[in-house]
């Protein structure tokens, strides 16, 4: 084996590594920080964690992949490793696919959950993505079942038969996921500034939903490389290593992106690991203009209290204040004036879970 194969070899390993180590990482976060929040398993959950072991199935293709050629020049290889390459490669048609769907999915399933009380417009236009994406991803695997008759002659081109155009294959891939991406990141920006959040949080929700942009470039890198196979098909295994690359980095940093929003929450709790509030935030009488800060009064009056972590209340707009007044601290005590709770009431009140804490990021961390 040449130094450029070998160098070629170790560049997957290495970005075989760290892509998955870091997607893996990124989903035991989320999951963590999900129990510690107290929350539901909801269907994005189950999405992402299927996207996480689909992810984990192209990465057991990419090594046997390895080890059967790939980063090396095909006539240095025997006639058994050729036959392994494609069908291994055969195998990762249907989960490349699978794990984008899902990731895909788990983002939508969440708009769907996070703005579930906004118009019926915008629920149609989350319905008609989700079909899209579900369409793609079986219009791919389908796609791919047919992509050689019979499918025997992808490993042996002595068998009488037709093939697909292999770029013809990879545009159906690659333009609507492309598309799907940037529909995905533009479609939820329009509701989150018609929120009545202050300008500061409406950025960040937007910033969090923008993170998408990442993958869409992956998706453009990936596109440029697949098409750039066809002027060396005679060498495919050799010049295959750099989509190889891109085909690990980018579902995961899809993944990645995903769990980021839920694993924020960790790093606030980390800011003041004494405190016995999970959201890891000091009890205090200042708590009363936090709540001010974060949620604008019109929030609360418009039945959009489920958006900042707080249940709806039956009492009218004074019971909703008494519930946040409560939930933040401050209760009535016998003389009249309101204060923080002392004694075995506070400890009652640091009792309650984060899904009680009125704050709006949880707009970004659900």
């Amino acid at each position: 084996m040449s130094s450029q194969d070998d160098a070629n070899t170790s560049g997957i390993i290495a970005a075989t590594i760290l892509a998955l180590s870091f997607a893996i990482v990124a989903v035991i976060l989320r999951y963590i920080a999900r129990r510690y929040q107290l929350m539901e398993t909801y269907a994005e959950d189950w999405f992402i964690y299927l996207a996480l072991v689909c992810k984990i199935g192209i990465d057991i293709g990419g090594i046997i992949l390895l080890q059967n050629g790939l980063g090396r020049h095909i006539n240095t290889l025997t006639r058994q490793q050729l036959v392994n390459f494609a069908k291994t490669q055969y195998s990762g048609s249907f989960l490349y696919p699978a794990c984008i769907t899902f990731v895909k999915l788990s983002i939508l399933s969440q708009y769907r959950r996070v703005f579930a009380s906004h118009s019926k417009a915008f629920k149609w236009q989350i319905n008609i993505l989700m079909a899209l994406v579900v369409a793609w991803g079986i219009g791919i695997i389908i796609t791919a079942i047919l992509l050689c008759q019979p499918i025997a002659k992808l490993w042996n081109p002595a068998i009488r038969g037709s093939c697909i155009d292999l770029v013809k294959f990879y545009y159906g891939i690659q333009i609507p996921n492309i598309l799907t991406d940037l529909l995905i990141i533009i479609v939820p920006i329009k509701e989150v500034l018609t929120l009545d959040l202050t300008r500061k949080l409406k950025f960040g929700a937007i910033t969090m939903f923008l993170l998408g942009t990442i993958t869409l470039c992956f998706d453009i890198v990936r596109l440029v490389a697949m098409l750039q196979l066809q002027n060396h098909l005679m060498d495919a295994t050799y010049h295959l290593t750099e989509a190889a690359i891109w085909t690990t980095i980018e579902p995961s940093v899809a993944i990645i992106a995903v769990c980021i929003p839920s694993v924020r929450s960790l790093t606030r709790t980390r800011r003041n690991p004494t405190s016995t509030h999970p959201w890891g935030a000091e009890r205090s009488d200042a708590t009363a203009a936090s709540v001010q800060e974060y949620i604008k009064p019109e929030l609360l009056q418009r039945g959009g209290m489920e958006m900042a972590g707080l249940e709806p209340s039956k009492g009218g707009a004074e019971s909703r204040t008494r519930d946040v007044e409560s939930r933040a601290g401050l209760m009535e005590r016998p003389d009249g004036v309101k204060g923080k709770l002392t004694g075995p009431a506070e400890e009652e009140e640091r009792d309650e879970r984060p899904a009680q804490w009125p704050r709006i990021s949880l707009l970004l961390d659900r």
